[in-house]
């Protein structure tokens, strides 16, 4: 018999639990066997970004394919932890779903909540609850966010209560300013890391205050820009140009003709 011939037919999920236990079983999968917690996160990072792609192309088809890769890490951490005695696949969804119902009384019991924000502010105390009373306000904000997610996450959970992290908008357009005008006034105009940082997080503000999701804005602007480098490497290389020897020269008489048209 082989493998496959061992696998249930039953439910999806519990096929699927059992596919990953055989690669993760001896005799099973080299690669697969090898994996950790922490080799394992890059792919579920990566899955999680080709998964948002999915939604923004609002194609069903393809956010099923990428939620069953993201669903497929999710097991596979799992099965990791099931393997050394710490918790299984069914203990994942227990907690979850206790969470939920707990954290939703306004739905499974008796509280009436009838705006958004009322559910946030019970969603924050019922957290605190149930770490004892004792949660810190920024529990639970990862620090390996990228940047700039990390710093509207932080900005927007103290500003439920009325903590102003990293000054106003009037505050952060002067930063800016007066940075600006520092480095437009030299010659040799250079920024330091701190710099950098300080006009990164009053963008971050601006961002915020403005109802912008600044992650997003700066992604978009860099996918257009990604592709109006695009459209011009295809045009070097419809006249003949090896895109990969190509000089400065070659970008600028391409961008003064472009202009010119």
């Amino acid at each position: 018999m082989t493998k496959l011939d061992e696998l249930p037919g039953g439910p999806p999920l519990e096929r699927l639990r059992a596919i990953i236990h055989t690669l993760l079983a001896p005799g099973g999968c080299p690669w697969d066997r090898k994996q950790t917690h922490e080799s394992l996160w890059p792919y579920l990072r990566e899955e999680t970004y080709e998964l948002k792609d999915a939604i923004e192309a609002h194609d069903d088809e393809l956010l099923r394919e990428e939620l069953g890769d993201v669903l497929l890490q999710v097991f596979m951490h799992a099965a990791q932890a099931e393997a050394r005695g710490a918790f299984t696949i069914e203990d994942v969804a227990e907690r979850i779903s206790g969470k939920m119902i707990h954290r939703h009384p306004h739905v499974f019991g008796s509280v009436a909540l009838d705006h958004a924000d009322e559910v946030v502010a019970n969603w924050d105390a019922l957290k605190s609850e149930e770490k004892g009373g004792g949660a810190a306000l920024l529990e639970g904000v990862g620090e390996s966010l990228p940047a700039l997610v990390y710093a509207e996450a932080l900005i927007e959970r103290t500003g439920r209560r009325g903590y102003t992290l990293a000054g106003s908008s009037a505050e952060s357009l002067q930063v800016l300013r007066e940075l600006l005008e520092t480095h437009l006034a030299d010659d040799a105009p250079t920024v330091t890391a701190e710099e950098m940082g300080q006009m990164l997080l009053a963008c971050a503000v601006l961002a915020r205050e403005g109802g912008v999701d600044a992650e997003e804005s700066l992604r978009r602007i860099v996918q257009e820009k990604r592709s109006e480098f695009e459209h011009k490497e295809r045009l070097l290389q419809d006249r003949g140009v090896d895109v990969h020897k190509a000089t400065s020269s070659d970008w600028e008489v391409l961008d003064s003709e472009m202009r010119e048209d």
